[in-house]
């Protein structure tokens, strides 16, 4: 773990306890934390089992942007591990 890791999941907690108007979350998350598996690690992991909604996030330090094989990889590969498909 990472302290940047740790700052994402505390920023993430910030939005889910201000549950304003216009938050860049997609929902309220029940719980935040991170994900680890024997094949995958998810640095950010926010749930709503009510909703059954579920936001999984990736820490990168740079200053360029996330190439979108970057993102791809996430969505194709890291999702359905999490998820179980």
């Amino acid at each position: 773990m990472t302290a940047l890791e740790e700052i994402c999941r505390t920023w993430t907690l910030q939005q889910a306890a201000a549950r304003r108007p216009g938050s860049p979350l997609p929902f309220v998350p029940d719980a935040v934390g991170r994900h680890w598996s024997l094949d995958c690690e998810i640095d950010v992991a926010a749930v709503n089992w009510r909703e059954r909604q579920i936001l999984l996030g990736e820490c990168k330090w740079g200053v360029d942007p996330v190439d979108r094989s970057v993102v791809r990889h996430l969505i194709g590969e890291r999702g359905p591990r999490v998820l179980g498909d």
